[in-house]
């Protein structure tokens, strides 16, 4: 009897353990977890085209050292032509460009040159031209230039000002006389410019006289900040809210979600994301454009503005009417910063343009290019060498202290020394020393 007990007790103590064994190794059987199945798409804004998130800082056609801009509505026409035409046979060309020898190169025969005022991936090629050959090709540009010279078919160049690498292609069109006969008339609608150097390397194509633009006032409607969160975090219902509406704060705690009312801005902020490998900037270029389209989160005309590779950034500016739009203590940019496969940070405006409000008209004259260059040149306490870009824009302001109603008022902005000013505001200042436009 006592060996039967002394069994029975040895047979259970086994079947614990093997039990215990099976709990411990146990791995159940199930599908993986599908996070979109459980959080509903969010849609802030639309989703864009590549097409309708690359602006050209300006399209010029160059006969034989006469130049000219073309009018935002010539511009817009012929990217639409663009899309019934084709670029094949494209490989890397034994040309090599500077902006210097870009500026030769068009100052001698016929050319059209679109100008991007940074450094554009490849990858967004597909939007500007829907028959064009890749060929699983991999390069970046700064300038497309199209060579009018030829009598049948014409050679379309990529080029990269800052390494001077050069792509080519043939460009095929089924009008190519009528196509270029276009482009070489002169009319009303292309604006004369000239040429104007500042230091050793930087060339801008200004027009050669003054002209009027119309200042604009808005309402503006206000964004959702939920919306935001159910977007950006990657388990919304764990965010925890807290604030008062306008600055409104949502955080799972490790990410962070922001309104900022002193800038109208909203900012998402991924401090886990910080392992930074290194990766060309046109990678980066194509996600951040995935990114804002994967919660369609364009509130508006944004195009790709500012690449700054060392801190892995990326600008969608705001536009209206062709023109940059940027802010006096307003956000008016998309910025994403990446970290390692995922967004760092990401800045977006609050608010969204409404309705237009007619009011009295206000004229701003904006000066001549002449006159831009010889303020900028005369200005002792500048060095024209940290003169990155100039442009005509648009600055937005706040009509009221709650940013509801703002004007946008026409002006001569400078890239100076890595950051935009006012032109006045900069020839007022020891050097750029004041804050920057949003």
């Amino acid at each position: 009897m006592e060996l039967f007990k002394s069994f029975i007790l040895f047979f259970l103590v086994g079947l614990s353990l093997f039990l215990s064994y099976q709990i411990w190794m146990f791995k159940p059987d199930y599908e993986p977890f599908a996070r979109e199945k459980y959080i509903e798409k969010v849609s802030i804004g639309e989703k864009k085209s590549i097409d309708e998130v690359i602006q050209p800082y300006g399209t010029f056609v160059h006969l034989n050292g006469v130049h000219y801009e073309m009018s935002m509505k010539d511009e817009t026409e012929l990217f639409q032509y663009f899309k019934s035409c084709e670029i094949y046979n494209i490989k890397k060309s034994e040309k090599s460009y500077t902006k210097a020898d870009l500026y030769q190169q068009v100052s001698q025969g016929t050319f059209l040159q679109i100008e991007f005022s940074n450094e554009v991936s490849h990858l967004f090629l597909s939007g500007l031209f829907s028959n064009i050959q890749l060929d699983n090709l991999d390069f970046s540009f700064h300038h497309l230039l199209l060579s009018l010279n030829e009598t049948k078919e014409g050679t379309f160049y990529f080029i990269n000002e800052n390494t001077g690498q050069t792509f080519e292609g043939i460009f095929k069109t089924e009008s190519w006389d009528d196509f270029k006969q276009s482009l070489l008339s002169v009319d009303e609608t292309k604006i004369l410019v000239a040429p104007f150097q500042f230091g050793d390397r930087q060339l801008f194509y200004l027009p050669v006289q003054g002209f009027y633009l119309e200042q604009l006032f808005f309402l503006t409607n206000q964004l959702d900040s939920e919306q935001f969160k159910n977007a950006l975090f990657s388990d919304p219902m764990y965010a925890k809210q807290s604030g008062e509406e306008g600055n409104m704060s949502y955080t799972d705690g490790t990410r962070l979600l922001q309104e900022k009312s002193e800038n109208s801005s909203i900012v998402y902020v991924n401090p886990l994301n910080i392992d930074i490998k290194n990766q060309k900037s046109q990678k980066f270029q194509f996600e951040s454009y995935n990114y804002i389209n994967s919660h369609e989160g364009f509130t508006g005309d944004f195009y790709l503005s500012d690449v700054l590779e060392s801190n892995r950034q990326v600008v969608f500016r705001m536009y209206y009417n062709h023109l940059p739009v940027f802010g006096k203590d307003i956000c008016t940019a998309i910025e994403v910063r990446w970290g390692d496969d995922e967004s760092l940070s990401y800045i977006h405006p609050s608010y969204e343009l409404g309705y237009q409000v007619e009011q009295e008209k206000v004229s701003v004259f904006l000066d001549s290019g002449y006159t831009v260059y010889e303020k900028l040149i005369n200005a002792k306490h500048l060095d024209v060498n940290f003169v990155e870009n100039i442009r005509i824009a648009y600055i937005m302001e706040r009509e009221n202290s709650f940013g509801q109603f703002v004007s946008l008022y026409p002006a001569w902005v400078v890239l100076y020394n890595g950051k935009w000013l006012e032109l006045e505001t900069l020839l007022t200042t020891n050097g750029g020393e004041a804050d920057g436009l949003e």
